[in-house]
């Protein structure tokens, strides 16, 4: 066989691979950054201040961690590192324009921030459109546009996104470069095209797997988002899925918990966020907790602290009616605070839709399979070395 024909076979196995699998790079958390330099609390009550006077609670917190994917746009393929956000739908990136502080670059570490630039790019279009979308912090606004999407091994025209010119503050932190969303159409902005619809079709199966890995800061890969497949390696085969509120987000209900002698039995919505290192919890399920760990209040940070030598409960959360469990390693974190306390990874929400924040305590311990084809979302064990 001529090598013509070996290398024409090898990529059509390629072209027929309709399946991809793509490591996450992980972003600092800010939140436990304020914590340490004791800007938490303050940073706390003016955000409080802001949703009282504003009226808008929107669920993504641009003052958490992130897991970053790459992405390349435009004919040039220009790279941005991207939050994956289960809680919105569209994809937008920083514009090259933006006037915002928080575009230029992340202070201390010199590191500068991608930002697109149209004029690099012979296939992008716009009718000048403009977008405004509420975060946590502020609003990220700027023009709708159209250009070439290169995400793993696709490759596609025309993908809308947003191309930001205003961002808050509080991105000044974060070596992120945008947001790309995994939610459902009917929360994107009215008449575009998110990149999950036109992804879906391309693949094996219009699913995506989520593994999130525990590391010590050092790693390269914190976990990985496997587009079209279940991902049998990282994850436990069985898989226990689960319906959704509706079939317009990624939110479901809990049923109990669980936590020593506490428990409470109430169905609830939840949602998972991979965009929140710490976990909402219902005013009166955090009590319960602090009571069953014996933690104390910080007043000056803001947060509840246990020592870092104790063992703490399991905690038992009933999904369906199937428990799972998040173990203490998972949502008491060290953070360097003095004499030798960890923090409790839990923050209180006044909210019913959602009143549960799944963050990485749930995310990290069971690998997410969100199934657009069938609108629900599965839990399996995830698979680690600890």
């Amino acid at each position: 066989m001529s090598t013509r024909l070996i290398l024409f076979f090898a990529l059509l196995s390629v072209t027929l691979a309709a399946h991809f699998k793509m490591p996450l790079k992980k972003s600092a958390n800010l939140r436990e950054k304020m914590i340490r330099e004791g800007r938490y609390k303050q940073f706390l009550e003016s955000r409080k201040a802001q949703e009282l006077e504003t009226g808008d609670q929107p669920l993504f917190d641009v003052y958490d961690e992130y897991y970053l994917a790459v992405i390349y746009l435009g004919s040039s393929e220009q790279q941005f590192d991207v939050a994956l956000d289960t809680t919105s739908s569209n994809l937008w990136v920083l514009d090259v324009n933006c006037v915002s502080k928080g575009c230029k670059g992340v202070p201390m570490t010199g590191t500068l921030k991608n930002t697109y630039n149209s004029s690099k790019s012979v296939t992008y279009y716009s009718d000048g459109t403009s977008f405004s979308v509420p975060y946590k912090g502020g609003f990220v606004s700027g023009i709708m546009g159209t250009d070439q999407l290169l995400l793993g091994d696709f490759h596609w025209y025309e993908q809308d996104f947003g191309s930001a010119t205003v961002v808050p503050e509080i991105y000044t932190q974060e070596p992120v470069d945008g947001i790309l969303g995994l939610g459902f159409p009917a929360f994107a902005i009215p008449g575009t095209n998110t990149t999950m619809q036109r992804l879906m079709p391309m693949l094996d199966a219009p699913l995506i797997t989520i593994w999130m890995e525990l590391t010590d800061g050092t790693a390269k890969e914190f976990g990985y988002a496997t587009y079209g497949m279940f991902d049998t390696k990282e994850c436990s085969e069985n898989i226990l899925y689960v319906p959704l509120k509706d079939n317009n987000t990624w939110k479901f209900y809990v049923d109990a918990f669980q936590i020593g002698s506490y428990s409470r039995v109430k169905n609830e919505i939840a949602l998972s966020a991979t965009g929140s290192g710490w976990t909402g919890v219902p005013n009166v399920v955090l009590s319960g907790i602090v009571k069953q760990t014996k933690a104390v209040y910080d007043f000056t940070n803001g947060i509840y602290t246990v020592p870092c030598s104790t063992n703490q409960p399991d905690i038992l959360l009933a999904i369906n009616g199937v428990p799972y469990t998040i173990r203490s390693r998972n949502y008491v974190i060290d953070i360097n605070l003095k004499n030798g306390q960890c923090a409790l990874a839990f923050f209180g929400t006044t909210s019913q839709d959602p009143a549960w924040i799944l963050g990485d305590a749930f995310v990290r311990s069971y690998c997410h399979v969100l199934d657009y084809g069938n609108a629900r979302i599965g839990f399996a064990q995830a698979r680690h070395d600890y």
